[in-house]
This record gives structure tokens, sequence and C-alpha cells, in this order.
């Protein structure tokens, strides 16, 4: 019998590499002069593709541009432009690795200075899924002695998008003009593994923006979405963690003549990663007692996923107006709304998230129409048990969000957020990648041999160090079969041939 090894393959899904990036669009054929006030500038981004290469990433995103406006004619009127982009971003990944590329808005901005250029800066974010693959010593002559031992790897289970149909409608009693923006998002909040399926539950949330009757109205959707998809390969058990995005809305009038009916319809696509932990028995240690052991060890690293928190919480915070500015006469609403998180920590059994909550208020003054621009931080804490050392990684939604007025001039916002708090763990394991036969040993002659252990020392230790193997020392002293305590005092005795 000679050794054996098997091939064990693992997968590490890793944060790759993170890079901002300034995108740019400028309108042609728009006659600037004609916008005479601006309200509010969406800007929301999707990635369209992203493939790895060596070392790099090719990635392919879009930034739809939603700009609300008022004409020299006091008229509300929007824009809609979208604009694509490519990247390459330096990565430490392998060509044909699984990516996972996330986009978020970091901020707008707007010129109208002879034309019109729109401007965002996004941020990317690479998750890379790698597969890593190690020949494992799993068996051994006879006369070679080994300890077993058991490892658990982190392994893919499969990636597989859904699409899930979202709809929800209400009557606005009155006759719509026009409908000038549509904000949506979703996400998140329940996942369960079953039995080559995956139910995925969470929100979906629109703000519409119409005009009617020379007023400008806001309408805000939340609706719950559910659903079953099948996924083969999955059990109970196994982690799953989804990725929604919203891909496309369509805005429906309906109704009757004064008592419209405004209906928002939408697909959102759900991308599925699903993970399980894979058990393999391997030889942890082995020697002879005739020869000497060349062993060359491998170690891996593992980041696996451990659990997904579904958190929610509200907060409130006031946007000032400059003295300059008439004061407040009533709330429009509140749009253009993105939820954007600084960073996570956990200490003390709490987890805190803070970030930052950008939003457009319209609002009505003396002149009209009008809208101030609102950066609102925030510091949430949540109770939670989360391993030592954890890698977090959090997104967020704007489940609801409200404006005040407070005072003249200054304005309260509510709101709700959701928020995925996804736990990643570390491993690490050793194998015994080869191992060669050497020198022959010299036989020890002693009557008698002592090995006095220290913390931490097995029986494996104590037989390597005598030279024996485990069974015959534990025939010399049975109470060992409970272990080894620091201190323990073994004496082997060798059966030596006399000759008179």
């Amino acid at each position: 019998m000679n050794f054996q090894y098997e091939k064990i393959a693992a997968n590490c899904f890793k944060k790759a590499a993170t890079t901002d990036r300034l995108v740019e669009f400028t309108a042609t054929g728009v006659e600037c002069g004609n916008i005479a006030r601006v309200l509010g500038l969406l800007a929301d981004a999707k990635t369209v593709s992203a493939e790895a290469l060596e070392g790099e990433a090719t990635y392919m995103g879009r930034v739809n541009f939603k700009l609300l406006f008022l004409d020299i004619d006091g008229e509300p009127r929007s824009l809609d432009y979208f604009a694509d982009f490519t990247d390459k971003i330096a990565a430490p990944i392998k060509a044909g690795s699984s990516l996972n590329a996330q986009i978020s808005v970091m901020e707008t901005d707007i010129s109208t200075d002879g034309e019109l250029k729109l401007s965002a800066v996004v941020e990317i974010t690479l998750y890379a899924m790698e597969k890593m693959e190690e020949e494992c010593l799993v068996a051994t002559p006879d006369d070679c002695y080994n300890e077993k031992t058991m490892i658990e790897v982190p392994a893919l289970i499969g990636v597989k998008s859904a699409e899930i149909e979202v709809s929800d409608e209400k009557a606005v009693g009155c006759d719509i003009s026009r409908v000038l923006l549509a904000d949506c998002g979703a996400a998140v909040n329940e996942i369960r593994a079953g039995e080559g399926m995956v139910f995925v539950g969470g929100d979906y949330v629109a703000t519409v923006t119409y005009y009617t009757g020379g007023e400008i109205r806001t309408a805000r959707f939340a609706v719950p979405f559910a659903e079953e998809i099948l996924f083969d390969g999955i059990t109970l058990g196994d982690k799953i963690t989804a990725y929604p995005t919203v891909k496309t809305t369509r805005v429906v009038l309906a109704g009757v003549e004064g008592d419209n009916v405004l209906r928002v319809e939408s697909l959102i696509t759900v991308k599925l990663f699903a993970f399980s932990k894979r058990a393999h028995q391997v030889i942890g240690d082995v020697f002879m007692l005739t020869n000497e052991l060349e062993v060359e060890k491998a170690e891996q690293n593992f980041c696996a996923l451990d659990k997904c928190l579904y958190l929610a919480d509200k907060f409130s915070a006031s946007a000032m107006l400059a003295e300059s500015r008439p004061a407040v006469r009533d709330i429009v609403g509140v749009i253009c709304s993105q939820n954007n998180i600084a960073g996570s920590n956990y200490a003390d059994g709490k987890l805190t998230i803070e970030g930052v909550v950008g939003a457009t208020v319209l609002y009505t003054d003396e002149n009209g129409f009008n809208s101030v621009g609102a950066e609102l931080p925030y510091s949430l804490t949540f109770a939670g048990e989360i391993p030592a050392g954890a890698e977090l990684r959090v997104g967020g939604l704007i489940e609801d969000i409200t404006a005040r007025v407070k005072r003249d001039r200054e304005i309260e916002v509510s709101a709700k957020l959701e928020f995925c708090a996804e736990v990643w763990v570390q491993s690490s394991c050793t194998m015994l990648k080869k191992v060669t036969i050497g020198a022959e040993k010299e036989l020890n002659q002693s009557a008698v041999s002592v090995f006095i252990a220290s913390g931490g020392d097995s029986i494996w230790d104590a037989a390597k160090a005598l030279s024996a193997t485990p069974k015959s020392i534990i025939s010399q002293n049975p109470d060992l079969e409970q272990g080894l305590k620091d201190g323990d005092k073994i004496v082997y005795f060798r059966q030596l041939n006399v000759t008179f």
C-alpha cells in the first residue's frame, strides 16, 4: 500500500477590489436656457456585466440620470438619460472566477453652463469566488502510523438569477397631467433554504412624482414580495445570500376622469449565491518507527458565509435652509433618496452601522416650487451575536422616508432603514500534500523511556517522542485513554532480547 492522495476543492468568496469612477453624460440638443431651476437629480447605477481575467476584471455599468426641473414658464419637466461605461479594474483574481459586482452612487452633480452635463461618482466593489484545489494525504502504508482528522471546507453549490414581478396601484383622486420621476429600490429581508429550493422574501419601494392641476405631488409605494425559487443541490442548512436589483419599471395611468389610478410595475432580478461546508477525513500527522519522513504541508485560508442578519430601524434628522432662502410653506414630498453606508463594526455584543441618507425635499415657498438637498448622517446600533474576527458586508435600503416643516427654515426628515448584514468568518486548515520516506532511524535500544507531557500534548506526540505506537503505549499506560494533562509522566518499557 502506498501513500494515497485526494484532490480537495474549496471555494473562497473574497472582496477583490473597490474603486471609484466618475461617469459623465452630456445631453445634446437640449436647450439649457429652458431650465429655469433644477429641483432634483437622481442617478441610479446598475452592473451590466463583469468578467474575471488574470489579475483584472472587465466591467460594464450603466447610470440612469433622471432630472426634475422647472422650465422658464414655471412648468415642472423631467429628462431621462442613460450613460453606459466600461472599465478595467486591477484585482488579485484568476481568469474565469465567478464575480459579483456591486455598484452604488456616492454623489451627483449637474452643469447647465451652455450645455447640460450630468455626472455621478460611483463606487464599484468586486467580490470574487475562486476555486482552490489541493492534493491532500488521505491514507498511508501499513508500517506508517497516522493521525486522522476532519477538516471542513466551504463549497459553492451554485449561482442562480431569478426574476420576480411586483406591482401596486393607488387612486390619486385627480387627473394626472404627466409623470415626472419614478424612483425604485428593493431589498431582501428573509432567506430560507429548503430541499431543492430557496424561499426569498423582501420589500420593494417606489416613489412616483407627478404633476396635476398646477401641483407637484408624490406617491409612495411599499410592496412586500415572496418567491420560492427552484435551486438544484440545495438542502436544509445551506447558506444563501441574495442581491436584488430593480431591472425595469413601468408607470401606468388608468382609472376614470377626476380619479386617476397610478400603477407601478417592476421586474426585480435576484442573484442568489448558495454555499455549503464539506467535511473530509484526511491525515493530520504521520510517522514511522523505522524511517524519517519528509513532510510537505499546505495551509489554506477560507472565508465562508456564516449567516445574514436582517435589521431595521428609524431615525430623524433636520435639514436647514440658508437665511437667504424664503421660508418653507408646504412639503411636497421626498425624492431621489439613497442610503449610503459608510461602515460597520461589532463590539460588546452590539453591531453599529453608520452611513448617510441623501435625499431631495420638494417644497413650496412664496415663489412656488423649490427643493433642498439633504445629507443626513446616522449611527444605528443593533443587538446580535457575531463571531470574533468576522468580516461584515452591509447593504441597505430606505423603506420609507417623509419630511415635515419643523420651523420656517428647518425641515425634519424621518426615515425607516433596512439592512442586510452578511457575516463572513475566517478559517484555516493544514493539509499534508506530500510525504517522502527518508533515511532509516537508529533503533532505540533503551529498556525504559520516559515522556513528560506539556500543555497541549497528545498521545500522538508521546508516540513520536518515544518511537512507539500509540497502541503499545496505551497498553502499558491504560489511564492515558482519557487524554494527557500537563505534567503527566509516561513510562514505556521495551522487551529486550537477553542472551546467556
